[in-house]
């Protein structure tokens, strides 16, 4: 026969189960939120931050106090400035930007833009920066 005791352990353990599969599940597809540039522009104010400001986007933490760059969502336009906080919003979440710089400020995120058009130059991809990019990450 079965105790009390055996069949409450039972319940406890398959509840157990479930919840850190539910768990799994929600941290698998909150760090689905965004992709990342193989070579991320970082600024100079933000190499040491670059480890935190990472894991709190993949986490979806709010974050404040840095500017990232990404590939823009409508047709026309290349690339996109925005302040870290707005990725905590649903229509982002959705639309899953691949971050291509990590910057301190509004300032250093067009310093970093200023050596993307750079490097597309040097490519031979002069004003086709979203193009440079994608060639680069091999979209």
């Amino acid at each position: 026969m079965i105790c009390m005791a055996q069949k409450e352990r039972a319940y406890l353990s398959f509840f157990l189960n479930i919840m850190f599969l539910n768990i799994m599940f929600y941290l698998k597809e909150r760090k689905a939120m965004v992709k990342w540039y193989k070579y991320l522009y970082v600024g100079p104010r933000m190499e040491k931050k670059k480890k935190r400001c990472v894991c709190c986007i993949e986490e979806g933490r709010r974050l404040y106090g840095f500017h990232i760059l990404t590939l823009a969502s409508r047709d026309g336009d290349q690339l996109e400035i925005m302040a870290a906080r707005e990725l905590s919003q649903p229509v982002l979440r959705d639309r899953r930007p691949m971050i291509v710089g990590l910057a301190a400020d509004y300032a250093e995120a067009m310093d970093i833009l200023y050596q993307i058009i750079e490097d597309a130059e040097a490519a031979g991809m002069r004003g086709r920066l979203r193009a440079f990019i994608e060639k680069q990450e091999g979209i």
